[in-house]
């Protein structure tokens, strides 16, 4: 018998992070930090989130918004700089966590596979996001 689940749907449920939204606030950007966006948008949400896991302790509260959200909200904590402007494939992750006491952000990209064939581009595109984000972070 088959299951009516595909396996990327299945891999992509095991993956979800149990978390507890403590607050949420809106992101309101200068026009001139806008401008330097790709995305001309003012407004953004942000939330203020802590894991929820019963084999790992995470007492920090982290920070975490949108795809959309990802490169105004971490201009706007200072945490990343105006410039570079992130590229296409970088500017919208589809899970990202930043820890405001660490000073560490955790992204998490969900890659899935329909078709039989080669990953190679899925492996190279890893390096060339990491390369482009350390130059992004503000090194403090």
């Amino acid at each position: 018998m088959s299951s009516s689940i595909s396996p990327s749907v299945a891999f992509e449920q095991r993956t979800n992070l149990p978390l507890i939204t403590v607050a949420t606030t809106d992101i309101i950007l200068s026009s001139k930090t806008k401008k330097q966006l790709h995305n001309y948008r003012v407004r953004y949400k942000q939330k203020i989130i802590t894991f929820n896991n019963d084999h790992v302790a995470l007492p920090n509260q982290w920070i975490t918004s949108t795809k959309s959200s990802f490169e105004p909200l971490i201009i706007h904590n200072g945490i990343g700089a105006r410039l570079p402007k992130l590229t296409a494939g970088i500017k919208r992750p589809d899970e990202y966590y930043i820890d405001m006491s660490q000073k560490n952000a955790f992204i998490i990209e969900k890659k899935t596979q329909e078709v039989l064939g080669s990953t190679d581009e899925k492996i190279q595109a890893a390096a060339f996001k990491q390369l482009i984000l350390r130059k992004k972070f503000n090194p403090d």
